[in-house]
């Protein structure tokens, strides 16, 4: 949509924008989908209106290819490419986005930015469609639950102990990642939402559980949200560490296995 009029020529005069002479022209426009505003030429603008491109829409840089106006839209381009291609591709992509190559280099997201982002993984991560995997943080591994086949992402080697000492213990009937718990917490001023690590249930009731290897000042303000949600959903809370386990010989052993 027509934003409001630049008038770029020497006299200064102000034509409508479907006057003759046109050339010297210029107009403000505001994106049909987000309000994003630029300016362009009254010739451009109007070429594009003849050629009715985007179904009449005025549409910004980034919304134009959104959706099936991409022309990548539903395809893979990686699809005749083998699993080493393309890792070494998103490696070298890494590696061409670090440092100063980065355009976050040296800024923060704001707190709005932060939050969304909580929220999205969170929701990921509760329904067990996040492949934790793709995380850098810590080490990473697979494991299927033998009490009910489920695969699920151990976000260190501590919680995939604690998985198989869950498992093997006969007072757990039952033990889930994918329970779809999101816990409100706030930290240095942002929203953020974190999943818990476990929902058990045994003959005593439900246990939400947070494995950690090491307590951070976020991970207090995590612990005191949750302790709160319990209470007033009915759950009991657990914070377990390494030193908590009852197989210790065998976190050891599998801390020795992927060194």
């Amino acid at each position: 949509m027509i934003y409001s009029r630049q008038v770029v020529s020497n006299t200064g005069k102000v034509k409508d924008i479907d006057d003759d002479g046109i050339l010297p022209y210029r107009v403000q426009l505001k994106c049909d989908e987000c309000d994003a505003v630029w300016g362009t030429s009254v010739d451009n603008w109007k070429r594009k209106k003849l050629r009715n491109a985007h179904n009449g829409l005025d549409l910004c840089k980034n919304c134009v290819k959104k959706g099936n106006r991409n022309p990548a839209y539903g395809k893979n381009p990686h699809k005749n490419m083998s699993e080493e291609e393309i890792k070494i591709l998103r490696d070298n992509l890494s590696k061409t986005l670090s440092g100063k190559n980065n355009p976050m280099y040296g800024k923060r997201h704001s707190p709005e930015t932060r939050a969304l982002q909580s929220r999205s993984k969170v929701d990921l991560i509760a329904e067990g469609k996040f492949n934790i995997k793709s995380c850098n943080r810590g080490r990473k591994a697979f494991y299927v639950s033998t009490k009910s086949g489920i695969q699920f992402y151990a976000d260190s080697i501590l919680e995939l102990a604690r998985m198989i000492e869950l498992d093997n213990d006969a007072s757990v009937i039952e033990w889930t990642k994918h329970h779809g718990i999101r816990i409100p917490y706030v930290f240095d001023g942002v929203d953020y939402n974190y999943v818990p690590d476990f929902l058990i249930k045994n003959e005593k009731g439900s246990i939400i559980e947070e494995v950690k290897g090491r307590m951070m000042p976020r991970d207090v303000e995590k612990q005191q949200q949750a302790i709160i949600y319990c209470r007033e959903n009915g759950y009991k809370y657990r914070m377990i560490t390494g030193n908590d386990l009852q197989d210790l010989a065998n976190y050891k052993k599998l801390l020795k296995e992927i060194k």
